[in-house]
């Protein structure tokens, strides 16, 4: 088993909200940008 571990950051805005997610290497893993009904579906997947 591997560890993995990453930082993500959530720009809240109203209506839309920008993910974006480093791994610890520094490499880009998410940048998204999903509508406030669809940020839980996103985060749980």
């Amino acid at each position: 088993m591997s560890d993995f571990s990453y930082f993500c950051g959530i720009d809240l805005a109203k209506n839309h909200f920008s993910l974006h997610a480093v791994d610890q290497n520094g490499k880009v893993i998410l940048h998204k940008s999903v509508t406030r009904s669809k940020l839980l579906t996103t985060i749980a997947n």
